[in-house]
This record gives structure tokens, sequence and C-alpha cells, in this order.
């Protein structure tokens, strides 16, 4: 038991050396931005489980099995990079009303996809760990970032999304039952080109 918790306590230790070193893509936008990639790779360990059930990653990363957990982590967080550059342009503050998609449950109002993964209030009704907060915001539209729009929520509840979505159909991208266009095969605003080409970049990502 004793070597088996020393084996768990110098993993945990690797891995934060590992995620302090990564540097996802949307650094090179505002080196301020490390924070958000602080906060991805935190909730991709968290979810890591379940991420990692994705069958087609090697479509995106052609080494991913032969890397390390923190180097899959770390991949896992450029993907997010790379959705989040195609949702929002890296803008956490981004807003943009679905007008063929109706009324979000929670505000009443037609539904806004809002900040870095474009995400919204109405998330909350089955996305239980979403912190978004409505009655908090409402009166606050004005001020940046409501709790939608600040980037630790945003990509918490957004990574548990996709977790969910991996945990459920093995896959990242698929031609229904996605929650972002950008990995939807065969949609209008489908980006997966782009996106495996960032993802790609990853220095471990090339086959050796």
């Amino acid at each position: 038991m004793k070597h088996a918790l020393i084996f768990l306590a110098t993993l945990g230790l690797f891995l934060d050396v590992a995620q302090a070193e990564t540097k996802l893509s949307w650094e090179s936008k505002n080196p301020k931005n490390a924070e958000w990639t602080k906060i991805t790779l935190g909730a991709v360990e968290k979810h890591f489980e379940k991420l990692d059930k994705a069958e087609d990653m090697g479509t995106f990363c052609p080494e991913y099995k032969n890397l390390d957990k923190g180097q899959k982590i770390a991949v896992w967080g450029e993907l997010i990079s790379a959705m989040s550059f195609y949702e929002s342009g890296w803008n956490p503050n981004a807003q943009f009303t679905e007008t063929g998609l109706g009324y979000d449950e929670i505000t009443g109002k037609l539904l806004t996809s809002e900040g870095l993964l474009q995400l919204s209030y109405n998330d909350t009704k089955w996305a239980s760990w979403c912190q978004f907060d409505w009655e908090l915001d409402k009166n606050n539209r004005g001020s940046h970032p409501t709790t939608v729009l600040t980037p630790k929520n945003n990509l918490e509840c957004g990574i548990g999304i996709l977790a969910r979505q991996i945990n459920k159909h093995k896959k990242i991208v698929l031609s229904k039952n996605t929650y972002w266009a950008v990995i939807k095969e065969g949609h209008v605003n489908c980006k997966i080109p782009g996106i495996t080409k960032m993802v790609s970049a990853v220095p471990f990502c090339k086959k050796k």
C-alpha cells in the first residue's frame, strides 16, 4: 500500500510538472491566456478516463496511443484550444444569438451561445456541473464577465460536456448527437480539418 501511495504521489508530481510546461495555442494570442491552459488541463485531468475513450483521437494526433498520460492531457488541451478558436476566436466575451434554436428555458430569451466554447444557460438543465447562474447575472448583462462568460466556468462546463459525449459515443467527431457544429461531420460549420491541423502540430503528435 505504501509503495502504491508513493507511486501515485510521484505520478501526480509528474503530471503537475508536465502541465506547468504545456503551452496551448491560445497563448500565442496573449501570454495571459496561460491561465486558461491551467484551467483546461485541470479539467481534462478530472475527466481524463472518459475523454481517453475516444477511438478517433488518433485522427488528430497520430502518436496518441504511444503517449504517456501527461502528454495525452496536453493533446486534449490543444483540442479544446482549437475548438475554442473556431467557436469564439478565443474571445471569452463572444456571444451569438441562435435564432433557429428557439428560447432558452432558463433565461426566457432566444438561446444565446456564449464564451470561449459557446455555451448557454440552458445547459444547466442537464449539465449539473455547469456553474452558470442566470439569477445572479440577469441584472448585470452589461458587465463582464458574467458566470457563463467567466473562462473557468465556461471551460470546465464545456470539457465536462465533451467528456460526457465521448463516454457515450466513444468518438470526438459525430454526424449527430454532438454539441458543437465545429466537430460535427457534414455540418456547414464543421472545422475538423482546421482543428486537426492545430492538434497535429503538437510536437509529440508527429509520427517518428
